[in-house]
């Protein structure tokens, strides 16, 4: 097909580039070159002869839940489960105050004797690394403990392009202490926003505070949960919500159309404090919507999602034994 020239002259009017260039391709019959991305051109992961190899499609629910874990855990011992496709974690911290549990569904591949293996790395050198991938990114973790001073091997990866992070993590010999399990019945679950109680805890600790306590009053229509912190000044934040049934989830920061008459029959089910510091290790993540567990005699429970099914990590926090006043 031949063109004039002066038939692909640009009238002076006032047409735009993209106007323009959208005529000269439909006379031309130029088309864009289409791009096909094979997604099964994955980088290859290397031979596993006793160990596990781990897959996750981005790499950010993993650097979530190590930047949740390394605020308390110096190392954490990761369970590669091959059965139910997932990552563990269980550990308690140096101080014996506080635990932390946190499951990541991904991909698990594990070989040699049995369905899961168990290795333990810095927090801090893993976070550190982990920091430097784009959210974008796919992962492999891949460990083989029939190597002499085996690694951790980190493989992050574009499916769409050629650039590939690489990093070799040493794997620490410390195993931690298996944990009993928790009684999980608890009265109040309360969903709020994390910046909501990160604002609280921030401010108890630039006004010198040291505890943050929690109070629970109900009656039979309404739940009010009370959140109170020491120091230089002292700060009270009352939210209140409807709740008729008190064991299921409320969510207490979106406010309550509420009167004085709400609060006839109020009574005190909850009244408990603990460390405002842990409180605030526990609030570096960003996440939207966080749990908060509470029940008499039992330790604190704050649950972060993950954004995938059924993955998580949890805080479990032992209240002061201080008496309340």
């Amino acid at each position: 097909m031949s063109i004039r020239s002066s038939a692909l002259k640009r009238p002076k009017s006032n047409v735009s580039e993209a106007i323009w260039f959208f005529y000269i391709a439909r006379r031309t019959g130029y088309s864009k070159p289409k791009v096909h991305i094979d997604m099964s051109k994955t980088p290859k992961r290397p031979r596993v002869s006793d160990g596990c190899s781990i897959s996750l499609v981005s790499v950010t629910p993993l650097r979530i839940m190590v930047e949740l874990l390394e605020g308390i855990l110096t190392h954490i011992e990761f369970k590669a489960d091959g059965r139910d496709n997932c990552i563990r974690v269980e550990s308690i911290d140096a101080a014996g105050v506080c635990v932390a549990t946190g499951k990541l569904v991904c991909t698990v591949e594990c070989t040699g004797a049995g369905e899961q293996v168990a290795f333990t790395v810095n927090s801090g050198i893993l976070k550190t690394c982990l920091k430097t991938l784009n959210a974008y990114q796919s992962i492999d973790m891949v460990y083989d403990r029939d190597v002499v001073a085996a690694k951790l091997l980190l493989n992050a990866y574009e499916i769409s392009s050629s650039i590939t992070s690489k990093f070799q993590l040493p794997v620490l010999d410390i195993a931690t202490k298996p944990i009993g399990a928790f009684d999980m019945n608890y009265d109040f679950t309360f969903e709020l926003e994390l910046n909501t109680l990160r604002n609280i805890t921030k401010n108890a600790l630039l006004l010198k505070g040291d505890e943050i306590q929690f109070t629970v009053r109900t009656n039979s229509g309404f739940v009010e949960l009370t959140i109170f912190t020491d120091g230089g000044a002292e700060q009270e934040h009352v939210f209140c919500a409807k709740s008729t049934d008190h064991s299921t989830p409320v969510r207490i920061d979106e406010g309550a159309e509420v009167d004085e008459e709400n609060f006839h029959g109020m009574r005190e089910r909850y009244k408990h404090r603990f460390s405002v510091s842990y409180m605030n290790k526990f609030l570096v993540a960003d996440s939207q919507l966080i749990s908060l567990r509470l029940s008499p005699n039992k330790p604190l429970i704050l649950n972060y999602p993950l954004g995938i099914e059924d993955s998580f990590v949890s805080f479990v926090l032992s209240p002061r034994v201080t008496a309340c006043t």
